[in-house]
């Protein structure tokens, strides 16, 4: 799997008086910039020093003529490499997993152009490569498979799947992500069981932009399984689920005369996703309850649920709270 990094841990360690490494100045860029600026500075300077215009590799070109650079030989080259990658990685674990994302999308610029982008190529490089190429191929191996599925699931990797998988870089383990929804879903229902449901599915909906169709699923399937664990915000933005897909629920909406009503018929036949089934089950479990509390005498009628009906759950489970 791809080793995700959010933005605030894109952080280079605090250092002495001198100059800063070539590894923290990567590092800084990543702070300071992007991903991509970070990776394009990075090969830069190491091509430099590959080719002698860099020797005491502080990222910068040597003031001197270019007819006194002395390249580096391979054997140079793999050393120097190796070096600053590990100084890298020991001072941000997984960020060569995160420049990888970058690397991809470069090595299909300047080397391919034109050309599909097999997904073999990378496990071609990964095996056979040089210095750079090598470990950025074999850090884009872990996740090839989730890499190569963001847009069609097929054995070539486009331009589509390779921007998202520069933005995936930027996603929080599911677990947190997960805790930071229901978080927010928690503060949100206080107020606005409606405005609950709308940022969740919001959420959801952004992380979903550099998942896998699987990826969806399993995160989806997590908040649900996480809302069980919090019965109180569930019954709260059931509310809010029921009033924000009224329309869908009710098969007869815009034929009645006068306030819409659902039955408990077709909150049975509506299909919601694995969250939307949390909120509907609370609702088929409460439905005598909550819809006989009309504030008209007119729409007293315990089998149908109208959004008047909500609300005033709504206010129950507040004064409850």
């Amino acid at each position: 799997m791809v080793s995700h990094v959010s933005d605030s841990s894109f952080h280079p360690e605090a250092h002495d008086t001198g100059k800063d490494s070539l590894a923290d100045q990567v590092l800084a860029k990543l702070q300071d910039e992007s991903l991509t600026s970070a990776f394009n500075f990075m090969k830069s300077s190491v091509q430099n020093v590959y080719s002698g215009r860099d020797e005491d590799q502080d990222g910068k070109i040597d003031l001197r003529d270019r007819r006194d650079d002395v390249p580096m030989n391979d054997k140079e080259k793999q050393e120097f490499w190796t070096s600053l990658s590990k100084e890298l990685e020991e001072k941000r674990p997984g960020v060569l997993n995160n420049l990888s994302a970058v690397w991809l999308k470069d090595f299909k610029t300047t080397e391919l152009k034109t050309m599909p982008f097999e997904a073999d190529y990378v496990q071609q490089i990964a095996a056979n490569g040089k210095q750079m190429n090598k470990t950025f191929a074999g850090e884009a191996l872990k996740d090839l498979p989730n890499i190569k599925a963001l847009s069609r699931a097929d054995d070539i990797i486009d331009d589509i799947e390779l921007d998202k998988n520069i933005q995936r870089q930027k996603q929080i383990p599911r677990d947190q992500f997960v805790k930071d929804i229901i978080s927010k879903a928690v503060t949100d229902s206080e107020t606005s069981p409606i405005k609950a449901v709308d940022a969740m599915y919001q959420a959801l909906k952004v992380r979903g932009q550099t998942e896998t169709q699987a990826e969806r699923a399993a995160s989806y399937a997590a908040v649900a399984e996480a809302l069980k664990d919090y019965p109180d915000l569930a019954s709260k933005m059931s509310m809010g689920y029921v009033q924000r897909n009224f329309k869908d629920i009710d098969t007869n909406y815009g034929e009645h005369k006068e306030n819409f009503r659902i039955s408990k018929e077709e909150l049975s036949d509506f299909t919601p996703d694995s969250i939307g089934k949390v909120f509907i089950n609370y609702v088929k479990a409460n439905f005598d309850s909550i819809a006989s509390t009309s504030t008209y005498d007119k729409y007293l009628n315990s089998q149908n649920l109208t959004a008047d009906e909500l609300n005033n759950h709504i206010n129950r489970l507040k004064r409850k709270s």
